[in-house]
C-alpha cells in the first residue's frame, strides 16, 4: 500500500469524541459514582475484541439491556470518552458531587497508533541517549540549537549531549547541532515585498545547509547571508486558501515567520496535520464560529486553520459569533 493510501486509511479510523478528565486529588471514587455510570451505559471492559479495536469495541458497547447504547467508555477512573457533550456534562457534574477536585470536558480525536519507520527511529535515539551511563564525553558537553518543527522556533541549550526532544513542547520532530543559532542583520529594503523575503527567508533559513530559524537583528557588525546560502532547499512560495482576514501585508518579522510555518506544515505527518486541524475546526464551531473550512486541507494550499495547528496565535483571525455557545 502507497504511502498517500496507507495514511488516509488511517484518516478513515480517527475518532472524533469529547473527554471528561477528572481529578480525585487521591480519592477514591464512590462505588455509586460506577454504578451511576453503568446505568449510562458506560463501562471500562468489555468482553470481546476480535472484531475491533479496543477503542471501537469500548465505543460501540450495547449493555445487556436495550435501553443502553453506544454511548462512550471508561478508560481509567480519571478518563471518560463520550460521544456527545451532553452525557460529558452529566458525568462532569455526577463527578463534582462525589468530591472531584477538579474536572474538565473537552474535544480529541483519538486513532491506533501504529509506529512507522520514522517513529520508530526517533523513539530508538531518545532511548539510547537516555540510558547512557557513566560521565559525559567533555567534548559533547555545550551548547546546542534545537529547532522544533512541531513549534517552528529554534532553541538554544545547555546540554551534555545531543538533544533529542525540544526542550519548550517535548517533541522528538527536531534537528538539534552543536552550536549558538547563527545572526543576521535586518533585511535591507530591496528584500521587501514577496518575493524578496523569501529570498532572505531560504538564505538565513539554510545558511547552515538544514533548516533552522536565526536570529534577526539590527547590528552593522553582522554578516547578511550570501545568496549561495538559499540554494540549499526546494521549497517554494506556498499559495494560500482562506486566512479569515488576516493580511498578507505584514511586517518582516511576520512575513519571515509565516514562511517557516508554512515549511515546517509541508514537513509534517499527513495523519498528524488531520488529526490537529480536525481539533481546531471542533473548537472554532462549539464556540459559534460561521466561517466554512473543510475538513480536509486544501490540495496544494494553505489556509489559517493550517497555520493555526503549527501556531495557535493565527487562531485570533477566526472570529467566532459571540451570541453562539
Amino acid at each position: 500500500m502507497s504511502d498517500s493510501k496507507k495514511e488516509q486509511s488511517d484518516l478513515n479510523n480517527v475518532l472524533s469524541a469529547t473527554i471528561v478528565l477528572i481529578e480525585w486529588g487521591g480519592k477514591k471514587p464512590s462505588t455509586t459514582f460506577y454504578n451511576r455510570l453503568h446505568d449510562y451505559g458506560l463501562r471500562s471492559r468489555v468482553e470481546n475484541y476480535a472484531e475491533q479495536t479496543l477503542l471501537e469495541a469500548r465505543a460501540n458497547f450495547h449493555g445487556k439491556k436495550k435501553r443502553d447504547e453506544s454511548r462512550g467508555m471508561i478508560f481509567q477512573e480519571g478518563a471518560i470518552i463520550v460521544n456527545n457533550l451532553s452525557l460529558a456534562r452529566t458525568i462532569a457534574q455526577l463527578a463534582k458531587q462525589n468530591g472531584a477536585v477538579a474536572v474538565h470536558v473537552g474535544n480529541v480525536t483519538t486513532m491506533d497508533f501504529k509506529m512507522s519507520e520514522k517513529d520508530y527511529k526517533a523513539f530508538e535515539a531518545l532511548q539510547s541517549a537516555q540510558s547512557k551511563r557513566g560521565p559525559k564525553v567533555a567534548i559533547e558537553t555545550g551548547k546546542y540549537s534545537v529547532t522544533c518543527f512541531d513549534e517552528a522556533d529554534t532553541y538554544v541549550v545547555d546540554d551534555t549531549s545531543l538533544p533529542m526532544m525540544c526542550p519548550n513542547c517535548g517533541s522528538s520532530n527536531i534537528q538539534a547541532r552543536m552550536g549558538q543559532r547563527k545572526k543576521f542583520n535586518t533585511p535591507k529594503a530591496e528584500f521587501h515585498g514577496v518575493d524578496g523575503l523569501f529570498d532572505w527567508w531560504g538564505r538565513t533559513r539554510f545558511a547552515k545547509g538544514t533548516f533552522e530559524i536565526p536570529i534577526d537583528v539590527l547590528d552593522n557588525q553582522v554578516q547578511f547571508p550570501s545568496p549561495q546560502m538559499s540554494a540549499v532547499h526546494d521549497f517554494k512560495i506556498p499559495k494560500f486558501g482562506n486566512l479569515a482576514g488576516m493580511s498578507l501585508q505584514t511586517t518582516i518579522n511576520e512575513g519571515l515567520h509565516l514562511f517557516d510555518v508554512c515549511y515546517c506544515l509541508s514537513k509534517m505527518n499527513e495523519v498528524d496535520k488531520q488529526s490537529k486541524r480536525i481539533l481546531i475546526l471542533n473548537a472554532y464551531i462549539m464556540n459559534g464560529g460561521e466561517d466554512f473550512f473543510s475538513m480536509a486541507s486544501e490540495k496544494d494550499k494553505v489556509d489559517i486553520i493550517d497555520l493555526a495547528i503549527v501556531d495557535n496565535r493565527y487562531s485570533k483571525y477566526l472570529t467566532v459569533n459571540k451570541k453562539g455557545r
